[in-house]
């Protein structure tokens, strides 16, 4: 399974659609850093790993469809596509129809089971969301991603949006008579689109309409391999840049001046003329120097040349007349297209920073989640002084194989946090013991809170014991008197003994701050986080 490597973008969808499947409470922004930061990204084995992280158990297999149970679905199947070998989804079996999701389309189709087997290469993966995986801890993530969605969708129709507004306010004015224009506002937006495409590629930006176009991934793309080739400048500018430069700044420049429309639409002509060598130019690297075609790149010098075309049909520049307005005009032109030159030269560097940023630190998180490297790492970590296994209470098997000390204080968050990880990785690791031992008091009342959870854990069994502390760790007010009176105490001592142990044990260990985290008798390197342990013990 580890072997088994797929297309980025479609695995990463298809994961995620998955999840939503089995209505596993995470956002697609959470789920992404997380497979993204797995050391054998992108393989089977980093859906699997990422989506016990999650709490989805699963299983892979070697199996036909045909011997799938209705209690096996949905489940992860690896099919032959025009994109290779990438990943779908059964989500049922209904007779002789399978109903499978398509890795492109993201969309459910149903084919037959003998033509589906003809395209399964019978590696499945089996999928079971254990009771964590549908409770919702990733809540402000969710909120924020529906928040960017949001905002990404009003800013994609925004120019689409007062394009139509502009085309509209045409058609009032000018009747049938104003086609050509309408025509012109409908190229500038294909150019807008198709030029944005260009600058996706460029920056190595997957996007399914950049693959439609350009026919395989956006960094090894014929696009982007001849929009970033040294031809593809101008006096030191990018084309790309200056292309989308020209039909968003002659855009905004038509919507600002929709009052002089059609003398606007004349003028602006005027610019389209002045770009013809720049389209001869185009062509000339692609076909004698790169000999490589960009179907963006000629989607974009087709706009300009259809443009050519309506405007010399319709006369326009007969009407090309310099006069008081072209002033006006001018000056407006002239804002708009350095204002959105300025905009993009600013926002292309800054994304581009953010990408290579973002793969230094997913390459950091993959080393950070290696096994090998993890191990290594601990084994140099300051060991325990004087182990004592009878200090606080343990959870989970004595006699297992890994051994947890979670060094807290019953009233910090970051303990609380981690109580419901390891909590987690208690009940689903039978290899795993957790002890807890409590730092130095505060108060009285801190004290007296570590007193009533020692007494509570000589008369309750282990299962009891350890509801009353996640019930503790998890309420948002954590109240010792409705405590207490949820979880009476029946014994009367005072545990000074065992509180003065803790805190001894605490000073021999340098005990500063919770929680503090051991595992097999090392505390774990600091870089790490009782989060990250999931990917070991899971």
């Amino acid at each position: 399974m580890k072997g088994m490597l797929l297309e980025r973008d479609i695995l990463l969808d298809v994961a995620y659609t998955l999840l939503k499947e089995l209505d596993v409470k995470v956002s697609k922004s959470t789920f992404s850093k997380e497979i993204k930061s797995h050391p054998d990204y992108p393989s089977l084995l980093s859906i699997s790993d990422t989506l016990k992280y999650f709490g989805v158990d699963n299983l892979p297999i070697q199996a036909s469809p045909a011997s799938l149970e209705p209690n096996m679905l949905p489940c992860l199947v690896q099919i032959q596509h025009k994109e290779g070998d990438v990943l779908s989804i059964v989500r049922s079996i209904n007779g002789s129809n399978v109903s499978y999701l398509n890795p492109t389309t993201l969309r459910y189709s149903s084919k037959s089971l003998e033509s589906f087997a003809d395209i399964c290469s019978n590696n499945l993966l089996l999928v079971e969301p254990t009771l964590s995986a549908k409770q919702n801890h990733d809540r402000e993530s969710l909120l924020s991603d529906r928040q960017r969605h949001v905002l990404n969708t009003v800013a994609l129709l925004l120019v689409p949006v007062l394009t139509l507004l502009l085309t509209f306010y045409l058609y009032t004015e000018l009747g049938s008579g104003g086609w050509p224009y309408i025509a012109y506002n409908v190229l500038l937006l294909v150019g807008a689109t198709a030029t944005m495409l260009l600058l996706m590629s460029s920056l190595h930006v997957d996007t399914s309409l950049v693959k439609m176009f350009c026919g395989s991934a956006a960094s090894t793309s014929p696009c982007s391999q001849v929009s970033g080739s040294k031809g593809a400048k101008l006096f030191g500018h990018s084309l790309v840049l200056l292309g989308g430069t020209f039909f968003l700044g002659s855009l905004l420049f038509l919507i600002l001046q929709a009052a002089y429309a059609p003398v606007s639409y004349h003028f602006l002509f005027f610019l389209n003329v002045l770009v013809v060598p720049v389209i001869v130019y185009s062509l000339y690297q692609q076909a004698f120097v790169l000999r490589k075609w960009c179907a963006l790149c000629l989607i974009v010098q087709s706009v300009l040349v259809l443009q050519l075309t309506v405007g010399f049909y319709d006369g326009w520049i007969q009407q090309i007349i310099f006069q008081e307005s072209q002033v006006i005009l001018s000056s407006t032109l002239i804002v708009c297209l350095s204002f959105v030159y300025l905009i993009l030269n600013l926002l292309v560097p800054y994304i581009a920073t953010v990408k290579k940023e973002q793969q230094k630190l997913f390459r950091f998180e993959r080393l950070k989640k290696d096994p090998t490297m993890f191990q290594d790492l601990l084994s140099v970590q300051q060991p325990i002084v004087n182990e004592n296994k009878l200090l606080g209470f343990r959870f989970g098997f004595p006699d297992a194989e890994i051994n947890i000390v979670k060094v807290c204080n019953p009233y910090c968050d970051p303990c609380s946090r981690a109580h419901a990880i390891l909590d987690e990785i208690i009940d689903r690791n039978d290899n795993v013991c957790l002890q807890i031992i409590f730092s130095r008091p505060n108060n009285d009342q801190h004290a007296d809170t570590i007193r009533h959870f020692l007494s509570l854990s000589r008369q309750y069994d282990q299962s009891e014991l350890k509801a009353a502390i996640y019930d503790w760790y998890l309420s948002d007010q954590k109240d010792l008197r409705s405590f207490k009176e949820k979880y009476p105490s029946i014994h009367a001592e005072k545990f000074d003994h065992e509180m003065e142990n803790m805190q001894q044990w605490c000073v021999d260990n340098d005990i500063r701050y919770t929680p503090t985290i051991y595992i097999n008798g090392r505390r774990i390197p600091s870089f790490y986080t009782v989060e990250d342990l999931k990917y070991f013990l899971l």
